[in-house]
């Protein structure tokens, strides 16, 4: 049987804090955008090299606060595989070793990234060229990461483990047998495209001209193309590779600002299609204003005014953002993450059977993409959805709950203290042995390693 997959994540630290975006311009005529220390995030701990290979909590090394977390798929090599690697290569990677052009914490990390992944790093953080450090600028920097470096060093071997031998052993989850959880690992979707978004491209015409017909006015050139072209676009295949054209999203976005909330369904219906679309999601991903967060605030956060239809196909939207990794960490780096949380767990408790499951998806998305650490966020997750758990429920909506909290606590030993503290009750129903079983089954063996 394959090991579980881990995921992958780059932390990327800027250790200039801001200092080379603000000053490269002028000394040298370039902009550099910061001086970047990375480390790779899996099983739930950030490993690194500074002071020799080490081991940390994500996010809670000396470098500070990631300023980017590049996703770089999964891994189902084990843990201890990795960790013998890591001591393979521990003689290469030391205080002696390091060289702040030619052996720092980047190549280290692109080593680990391949082992794990097959993928490098961003050719961005590897590329700092020699001629920056010979300028004055360069010269402050390197200061700056010679203090750096010796804060690791110093720090090396209390909190982080330096490897010199094997220090790290793999959480006891890691070897347990758990073929059902593990058969679970991707996002709920809502893949089906009907019959393409055609008869809510219709509704959203028909809108669109009663709007402009009530106010006295006509449709735009603009707003009659970027009609035609939505509706072309959603034909087209969601593996198709094709950008949607700008004027679709100038007036998606407009309908957002000026529609009221009530009259949004049919366009809630084609933002749920558009994230199926890896273009479309990565656009929104990597764009200042998200459709996504305006939707949650709008739609779920200020449920009383909202018709449960509304309501539903917002959830729709934030589900299907998780379609594709860039879609799920900008879900998962904003503010959004605790409002999405916030109404998730609200409405998980609705007497709707649809809500209520619809929000069960989202809140196991969130779950599944969680960091392995103890977070205000984990906490809250795992505290909702038990309470919500205590009531009695349907059976798909619980099931996908007990789904959420298996991945929350699947190698993380904050989140399987807190279930135990919990008091939760996993008790399988006399002679049954359906999918709620076997996921209660393997939670109990996770909560009793």
């Amino acid at each position: 049987m394959s090991s579980p997959a881990s995921s992958v994540v780059l932390h990327v630290y800027d250790l200039s804090n801001g200092l080379a975006r603000q000053m490269s311009q002028a000394f040298l005529g370039k902009q550099i955008d910061g001086i970047w220390h990375t480390g790779v995030v899996s099983y739930g701990k950030e490993f690194f090299f500074g002071g020799g290979i080490q081991v940390g909590m994500p996010g809670r090394t000396p470098y500070g606060h990631p300023v980017d977390r590049i996703d770089l798929g999964e891994t189902r090599i084990p843990e201890d595989v990795f960790i013998e690697f890591l001591n393979d290569i521990s003689p290469r990677f030391s205080m002696d070793t390091y060289d702040l052009l030619r052996n720092n914490c980047n190549h280290f990390s692109q080593e680990a990234a391949k082992f794990l992944t097959g993928k490098s790093i961003p050719d961005y953080i590897t590329g700092l060229p020699d001629d920056v450090m010979q300028t004055p600028l360069g010269g402050m920097i390197r200061q700056m990461l010679d203090r750096v470096q010796d804060y690791a060093r110093q720090n090396a071997g209390t909190s982080m483990p330096v490897f010199t031998e094997p220090t790290v052993t793999a959480h006891p989850h890691a070897s347990l047998e758990l073929p059902f959880i593990s058969s679970y690992d991707k996002p709920f979707l809502l893949h089906d495209k009907g019959d393409n978004g055609q008869m809510n491209m219709s509704k959203l015409r028909s809108l669109h001209e009663a709007r402009h017909r009530d106010a006295g006015t006509e449709a735009t050139s603009e707003e009659s193309r970027a009609m035609d072209a939505l509706e072309e676009y959603l034909k087209l295949p969601v593996d198709c590779g094709e950008p949607l054209p700008r004027e679709c999203y100038r007036f998606l976005a407009k309908i957002l600002a000026e529609w009221p909330v009530h009259s949004w369904g049919p366009v809630l219906e084609i933002f749920r299609l558009l994230m199926l679309y890896s273009t479309v999601n990565s656009h929104y991903a990597n764009s200042s204003t998200s459709p996504t967060s305006i939707i949650i605030k709008r739609c779920l956060a200020a449920h009383k005014d909202v018709p449960k239809i509304v309501q539903l196909r917002g959830i729709f939207v934030a589900t299907n953002v998780f379609s594709y990794s860039h879609g799920a960490k900008m879900f998962m780096q904003t503010a959004m993450l605790g409002e999405a949380i916030d109404c998730g767990l609200e409405l998980v408790g609705r007497e709707d059977m649809a809500l209520r499951m619809s929000a069960a998806a989202l809140l196991y998305n969130i779950a599944l993409h969680l960091p392995k650490v103890e977070s205000i966020e984990m906490v809250q997750l795992l505290s909702g959805m038990a309470h919500t758990l205590s009531n009695e429920l349907d059976e798909e909506t619980e099931f996908r709950l007990l789904l959420a909290i298996s991945k929350l606590i699947y190698c993380n030993s904050a989140a399987q203290e807190l279930v135990k503290s919990l008091d939760l009750r996993l008790e399988s129903k006399e002679g049954a042995m359906g999918r709620r079983e076997k996921v209660m089954e393997e939670i109990n063996k996770l909560l009793q390693s």
